[in-house]
């Protein structure tokens, strides 16, 4: 399956509304980054008077992109909160050619190109020649161009821990369980459930995860709702920058079973 490269550029009418689309993608860009398939996001913005910002987004393959950005709701959403901002022209690419070792990992393609320069002297002394300026007019004949100066905003790689996430999801789910991410107190635990009946809560001990229930949890779940965390900082629950203390771990307990919504547990603990 080929690499699949998606450009969009987007048009804002003032430099607070520019802003305020790149912290609206900065949120959305941590999500992209654990879906399977992300290989790279990269925003450039504007820095002419018509306050654009370029979207380069690298994808395993088309099928990874329609998986991640097809129409879904939470797609349709984040859409929609991006076109209160400015008003978007995306489009998919595969690369005609590339010129130069400067060249970024972006793509340069038939209808879209991405040059790179080292600053702006040396793009405005390279394109400001007679050469340049007849090859420029040129392929005016052909097409219209659009150019903007962009610099680099923001650039996004794929979470390390997302293939991990999938592939303990699977296992879970094979078992019959179910993976999620849930934030309380602060930090984003994992959390496996599964089962109905009593709610018991399966706490591991230090320093391991969630998965040495692995073997007992099916048949816990036969005549419970099973649901198992990781404590914070372990296994694939998100590290703190503080607060590993026993209280800090407690409040965790008390705010996830709350979201969950049992009023009543039983526990069982292993260390």
């Amino acid at each position: 399956m080929a690499e699949t490269i998606f450009f969009n550029v987007w048009q804002t009418d003032s430099r607070e509304r520019q802003a305020a689309l790149l912290a609206e993608m900065r949120s959305e860009a941590r999500v992209l980054a654990a879906k399977p398939g992300f290989l790279g996001l990269t925003v450039w913005v504007g820095l002419d008077a018509n306050h654009r910002v370029l979207v380069e987004g690298r994808w395993a393959s088309r099928a990874h992109f329609d998986a991640a950005v097809g129409e879904s709701s939470q797609a349709t959403a984040t859409r929609a909160r991006l076109e209160e901002l400015g008003k978007g022209e995306p489009g998919l690419f595969t690369e005609s050619f590339r010129l130069g070792s400067q060249v970024s990992e972006a793509t340069t393609a038939a209808e879209s190109a991405v040059a790179q320069w080292r600053d702006r002297a040396s793009l405005e002394a390279a394109v400001n020649t007679p050469e340049a300026k007849a090859g420029h007019q040129a392929m005016r004949t052909h097409g219209t161009p659009d150019g903007t100066v962009y610099e680099v905003s923001d650039v996004f790689l794929p979470n390390p821990a997302a293939s991990l996430f999938e592939k303990v999801s699977s296992r879970w789910a094979a078992l019959g369980f179910e993976s999620t991410t849930i934030t309380v107190n602060g930090v984003d635990l994992h959390v496996v459930s599964g089962g109905e009946g009593s709610p018991l809560v399966l706490l591991h001990g230090y320093p391991q995860s969630g998965e040495i229930w692995r073997f007992v949890a099916p048949e816990l779940a036969k005549k419970h709702r099973v649901i198992i965390p990781d404590l914070r900082g372990m296994g694939l629950s998100a590290i703190a920058n503080n607060g590993f203390d026993l209280p800090n771990v407690a409040d965790d307990m008390h705010q996830l079973i709350t979201k969950l919504g049992p009023t009543e547990v039983a526990v069982a603990g292993h260390d």
